[in-house]
């Protein structure tokens, strides 16, 4: 058996994959708790536990995962996000589904830089779900404008309009969030609690709603969107969260009626996590996210 790096979905082979996957071992821009630098080398090795099956005995087999890159703090040929960008772009060139390992949420600009480039320019309309706790959309945060705390404001200098940037699970707001918010009423801010009143299925169809069929969607994941009580592992804990469960309904809805090109996951830490719990559950997820992309519709 084959205890590489996710098993029997991994394959060497570039060209039989239908997911490529980056790494952003990168944790500059965290403001509070670090160590997100550390998450892909571990959600790598905790896959090589992980049987190909979904929770309900759906065989993943048919995905495959080609392990394309891993940008680090340590990287000293040119700037980390100039060189994350560069492999995005080299990425998407594919036309693959491109899934990146964070890093804290910062790696989530250059990510979606490339993203906008590719598809803007093939006349596509590139829309942003950004499920998170935070709306990370201050101009600034602790003098830089690559916090964490940013990577919405740079998506909306970087070329996308207030009105495709989706944001789920919001529960924190700095003043300066709120303000913004106030004055760019076309941002869609579905809060945990309003997605707990209208259901997954109701918050993904006002999304899909909002779009024509040349909508093509980035996936922006941090797990702090999860109540700590199931995901402690992160930096900026914030209590009134998701559940699992909850946030799987939500990854069922949208692989199942939305166009997703590319997704990141962001903002575990494994230094502050408690038995690995936050690694498992962002892996759990993902392998649901797999059976939803990749098996369902193609029995």
């Amino acid at each position: 058996m084959n205890y590489d790096d996710f098993r029997e979905l991994k394959t060497y082979d570039i060209h039989k994959a239908n997911i490529l996957l980056g790494s952003a071992s990168y944790d500059l821009g965290c403001s509070c708790g670090s160590g997100t630098n550390k998450a892909p080398k571990m959600l790598k090795e905790l896959s090589r536990y992980l049987p190909p099956f979904d929770a309900n005995f759906h065989n993943l087999e048919r995905v495959k995962i080609y392990d394309f890159c891993d940008i680090s703090n340590q990287n000293q040929e040119e700037d980390f996000y100039e060189a994350l960008e560069t492999q995005a772009s080299k990425m998407l060139a594919y036309d693959k589904f491109m899934l990146f390992f964070g890093g804290d949420h910062s790696v989530s600009v250059p990510l979606e830089k490339a993203f906008y480039k590719k598809y803007h320019e093939l006349g596509f309309t590139p829309v942003i779900i950004h499920i998170d706790a935070h709306m990370d959309i201050l101009d600034e945060y602790m003098g830089s404008k690559m916090s964490h705390a940013c990577p919405n404001r740079r998506a909306l200098e970087n070329g996308y309009q207030a009105s495709d940037i989706h944001m789920v699970g919001i529960r924190s707001y700095e003043k300066g969030e709120v303000e913004f918010k106030q004055k760019n009423p076309l941002l869609h801010v579905v809060t945990a609690d309003l997605f707990r009143e209208l259901g997954a299925k109701e918050v993904v169809k006002q999304i899909q709603d909002k779009h024509d069929d040349k909508a093509v969607y980035y996936i922006s994941f941090d797990i702090d969107a999860i109540d700590p009580g199931f995901a402690p592992g992160t930096g900026t804990p914030e209590s009134f969260g998701l559940t699992p469960l909850e946030m799987r309904a939500f990854f069922e809805e949208v692989f199942t009626n939305l166009n997703v090109k590319a997704m990141d996951l962001v903002e575990i830490s494994p230094l502050l996590d408690v038995n690995n719990i936050t690694s498992w559950l962002g892996l759990k997820l993902l392998y649901e996210i797999f059976y939803q992309k990749f098996v369902r519709g193609n029995k």
